[in-house]
């Protein structure tokens, strides 16, 4: 699909394949369990990506559901300075993304019981646990407000997935692991230590 609207140059990661890129910095893929209704879809990687002397994995809505995948992928991708999750573990139903896959309705319970969801904070806390990351951002959760067409998700303070990020960010916190849920944008500057949300930032709503 993508090389047929135009583009030149596209690459397929696997798992744990990884790309180098110019400079000496690399992409590595890394296995995305959850947010699939339980069903057997590989399409989808989160990233490890590493440039110069900083690491960062964007794992968005992956959701640990078994906490020895990251206690086995820990010492292949080595240490990490930034883990960006998302804590959607609400999660939309089946129908929501895959209905339209299906050749007849999904009954109710089925749809219900199968949800993209992701992590939890006691699920995203052992990924913490298995990484040991030096900071912590809880991302891709669609609260801006230009998103709400997209998602229809309206956040309040009592919202499941408000509730359980909060928790993972106190917990990672009170672990003395800089944490924060990010809301628009967020742009760090960091050297060659590992950072910490004390470094040059800034925060645009």
């Amino acid at each position: 699909m993508l090389d047929a609207i135009g583009f030149e140059h596209v690459i397929e990661l696997s798992e744990l394949q990884s790309l180098q890129l110019p400079g000496g910095g690399k992409i590595t893929g890394v296995p995305f369990p959850g947010e699939h209704g339980d069903l057997d879809v590989l399409t989808k990687l989160a990233y490890v990506v590493q440039l110069e002397q900083t690491s960062a994995l964007f794992a968005a809505d992956s959701n640990n559901l078994d906490p020895r995948v990251y206690e086995r992928i820990a010492p292949l991708i080595g240490m990490v300075d930034h883990l960006f999750i998302g804590v959607e573990c609400a999660g939309a139903p089946l129908s929501w993304l895959y209905g339209p896959l299906y050749d007849r309705p999904l009954e109710r319970q089925h749809d219900q019981s199968r949800r993209l969801n992701g992590s939890n904070a006691e699920r995203a806390w052992t990924i913490v646990e298995a990484l040991k990351p030096a900071a912590v951002h809880v991302y891709a959760m669609g609260a801006e407000p230009w998103l709400t067409f997209i998602s229809s998700v309206e956040y309040t303070a009592e919202s499941v997935a408000i509730v359980e990020s909060d928790e993972l960010v106190r917990r990672c916190l009170a672990a003395a692991i800089p944490a924060e849920r990010l809301f628009g944008q967020v742009d760090w500057s960091c050297g060659d230590a590992r950072p910490t949300l004390a470094l040059v930032r800034e925060a645009k709503r």
